[in-house]
């Protein structure tokens, strides 16, 4: 890498408070970002509900006036952007400051993470790289229960995808999501698409191997927030799929983990925890975790994080996104509730081999989502672009 220091800009949406897989994989990334020597960051954090910025610097800047072109690039893109998501927080105001912010810190790449942020990298003073965390037309397909509504905005974000495609460089969260961009390529050859996994797997603390003989299986089931409609599904079926005489008779545990979820009239054997803040104790308390399919796209970590943890993992084999995870070596595969039902007391009744494929899961996540390759990929993304 070149002796002088890139400089990033990242745009990023302002939150209080980091719950998700998403504000997780953010944290992770600057992290990451601030660890290279000769990498220098500046942040700018979008309160998409105030239409405010923040910066992360304290440079002052002249209020100058932006050019002809600058304002005509503001208006196209801002109107002819049916997605409201990527423009909520987009007036001219706010790109204003941006751009001098750009020009005046010298800055070779803007960052920008979720389409909620994607407009404001589009300028041609930098190389703009963009951070999908799920490809969101189908997305939206899969997270809301209204057919016509969803439908609706499905149109508008594929309408809108373009501008994602004008970044100079993807970063995809999964294989599948990838594919869906690839697809979109047709209509623009510029961008370079790659896939960079859940960066929050770089830190994740090594767990002390599964217990050889556990007097109680319990099966951890995890949702970050229950009024998204996929996890609200995925919580149904296993309720519904794993009846009640299945956990009692043979003295299994089932714990409901997550933010809001809807008040259940539930069995002894399966116990609602709520949100708790210590996800190391989620894993240090539970054997197996319990994944069905309900969407097509987006971050993952409730499937991802129980194989990198070396936990056994029971789920469908699509909500693996592609990666290249294998049937009974790595996991144990389920779509029906008859056959999550069958695989749960399969665990139960042969524990150690059960065991075994989740140390093999664990050493092959560490290969393909781990922290050594987050890091090298993550190098490697600056250092192909810069020299």
């Amino acid at each position: 890498m070149n002796q002088k220091k890139v400089r990033i800009l990242y745009i990023r949406p302002y939150s209080e408070k980091n719950y998700g897989a998403e504000e997780q994989d953010l944290e992770a990334g600057i992290e990451i970002i601030r660890g290279f020597p000769n990498l220098l960051l500046f942040e700018i954090k979008v309160d998409l509900k105030q239409k405010k910025l923040f910066f992360s610097d304290n440079t002052l800047l002249l209020d100058q006036n932006l050019g002809f072109q600058d304002r005509i690039r503001y208006l196209l893109l801002r109107y002819l952007t049916l997605d409201h998501a990527m423009t909520q927080a987009y007036s001219f105001k706010n790109y204003k400051q941006i751009i001098q912010r750009i020009k005046a810190l010298e800055i070779d790449i803007v960052m920008t993470n979720t389409t909620s942020t994607v407009l404001f990298g589009a300028q041609p003073y930098a190389k703009h790289f963009f951070r999908s965390v799920s490809f969101e037309p189908i997305y939206n397909l899969k997270t809301i229960k209204s057919r016509f509504k969803s439908s609706i905005h499905f149109l508008t974000k594929f309408l809108s995808i373009h501008n994602e495609l004008r970044s100079d460089l993807i970063l995809t969260i999964s294989p599948r999501d990838q594919k869906y961009y690839n697809m979109m390529t047709l209509f623009s050859k510029r961008n370079k698409i790659m896939v960079l996994p859940l960066r929050q797997f770089y830190k994740k603390p090594l767990l002390n191997t599964l217990n050889k003989f556990p007097k109680n299986i319990e099966l951890g089931f995890l949702g970050s927030t229950y009024n998204v409609l996929h996890n609200r599904k995925s919580l149904e079926f296993i309720l519904e799929g794993i009846p009640q005489s299945v956990l009692k008779d043979n003295d299994i545990y089932l714990n409901i983990y997550g933010r809001k979820i809807p008040e259940l009239n539930v069995p002894s054997n399966v116990i609602i925890h709520n949100w708790i803040e210590s996800i190391d104790e989620v894993y240090q308390n539970n054997h197996c975790f319990l994944v069905p399919y309900f969407l097509s796209s987006g971050m993952q970590s409730k499937v991802f994080e129980p194989l990198i943890r070396g936990r056994i993992l029971i789920c469908d084999t699509r909500v693996l996104s592609d990666y290249p995870f294998q049937e009974f070596k790595h996991f144990i595969p389920a779509r029906t509730k008859k056959e999550f039902c069958e695989a749960i007391l399969w665990v139960n009744e042969n524990y150690k081999a059960a065991a075994e494929i989740a140390r093999n899961g664990e050493k092959f996540a560490n290969e393909i989502i781990g922290r050594e390759l987050i890091l090298r990929k993550t190098k490697a993304i600056f250092e192909e672009v810069i020299d």
